[in-house]
């Protein structure tokens, strides 16, 4: 009886009991589900100057063992990421990963083409990806999956309220005697999941001493330009006869933007003796610290060196920040098969059985060359070399020659 329901439920596209169950449970756990991010105080941040007696007051107050507090630090991190530098280099390395095409496959290893082509272009999805490689960079995040206004969003916790290690998270991170401890929650790997290492603070802890030092070189390079680029006037005068006083101070006023002063016709006035330098002492510190960057984000300087660069040191550079982006993108198949896969399946986003993976890109031209050579003693898939290599094979020629025939050992397809 139970298998001819099944039969007239397929038939007729009807939802069988399990799937009724399926929906009625996911329903009631969207309904009663605990908001955490909704819960979140945000507070407002200043711009206020910071040195590196700040960050290790911060670090060590992240690291305590009795009372952790992690906000000042990731307010520096948070501030750090804003340089244009470290916001390049950041970019550099994550947008492979995100724009790369992806594949979802069913359990017996066939591509579901329907599920990859609308997972490509959903918004949610790519906010996954973006926060497990962001972990690298804030050694950790965690996010909450959610559902408003019938879209699906994933909302960020903001680190500076989490402390891993303690499986908390305090909604006004100032206030430490209301706590959430969110991996006692039944929506913790479900709704709510998290990647990176409750004790790693992530690349962009690693970057602040760098930054710190290239706000510093700019600030005084800054006060160089403001002194010595624009020499201030100086007049003397009577400064007891006040028609005189202020008829100077109108002269000055009217005579140009420069920076200037009066003094007494007895007093004297020069400055100091500095380093005679136009800048090249700051801008080889900043060149210096945008180096570091790099080389701590992508493992190498390229495109920016012009004047020591080479092609073999720009091969090199891009060899390895290849390297660093096919290791996030490892990491993020990982992450998706541990971690995001199952929730989605759970809480019914993804069908059951589905696993992900990047679509592997091979060397079109070596490929070639493979093919080529083993075109006389093998057939070939006609349809696979017209997918791979972009041809329009459509049968064998009546004179029975192959594919391969007209080319000898120096032919490339790609010349």
């Amino acid at each position: 009886m139970n298998f001819i329901k099944k039969i007239v439920h397929k038939a007729l596209n009807l939802p069988t009991n399990e799937e009724l169950i399926k929906l009625a449970t996911r329903k009631l756990s969207l309904n009663n589900r605990q908001d955490i991010a909704a819960q979140i105080i945000e507070k407002s941040t200043f711009s206020v100057r910071s040195d590196i007696r700040d960050w290790s007051k911060a670090k060590d107050l992240a690291k305590s063992v009795e009372f952790p507090s992690r906000w000042r630090l990731y307010n520096l991190l948070d501030k750090i990421a804003e340089d244009e530098k470290i916001i390049a280099e950041s970019q550099k390395r994550k947008l492979p990963s995100l724009s790369a095409n992806f594949l979802f496959k069913n359990s017996n290893g066939e591509i579901n083409l329907e599920l990859t082509a609308y997972l490509q272009n959903v918004q949610w999805l790519n906010d996954i990806i973006e926060n497990i490689i962001d972990s690298r960079f804030y050694g950790h995040r965690l996010i909450q999956l959610n559902e408003k206004d019938g879209k699906r969003v994933v909302e960020l916790i903001p680190s500076q309220n989490v402390i891993p290690n303690k499986g908390i998270i305090y909604p006004d991170y100032t206030d430490n005697t209301k706590v959430i401890k969110y991996k006692d929650l039944r929506e913790y790997g479900t709704y709510i999941i998290e990647f990176g290492k409750p004790n790693n603070f992530g690349l962009y802890n690693s970057a602040v001493p760098i930054i710190l030092f290239k706000q510093f070189a700019r600030s005084c390079w800054s006060e160089l330009c403001e002194i010595y680029g624009i020499p201030p006037r100086v007049m003397k005068t009577d400064t007891q006869d006040p028609t005189a006083l202020a008829k100077a101070k109108k002269m000055m006023k009217e005579f140009g933007a420069a920076a200037w002063f009066i003094i007494d016709s007895t007093e004297e006035f020069e400055f100091a003796k500095g380093a005679d330098t136009n800048g090249d002492v700051y801008n080889n510190l900043i060149a210096n610290c945008d180096n570091a960057a790099a080389l701590l984000i992508n493992g190498a300087i390229t495109g920016a060196d012009t004047k020591n660069g080479s092609y073999g040191k720009e091969k090199i550079g891009a060899d390895i920040s290849q390297e660093l982006i096919i290791a996030d993108q490892s990491y993020v198949e990982q992450q998706m098969k541990s971690v995001v896969i199952p929730a989605l399946i759970s809480i019914g986003w993804l069908p059951e059985g589905v696993s992900f993976e990047y679509e592997k890109n091979s060397d079109l031209e070596s490929l070639w060359t493979k093919v080529r050579e083993s075109m006389q003693y093998y057939e070939f898939d006609e349809k696979w070399i017209n997918e791979n290599f972009g041809l329009k094979i459509i049968g064998k020629r009546q004179t029975g020659l192959s594919l391969g025939a007209n080319f000898n050992s120096t032919d490339s397809f790609f010349v």
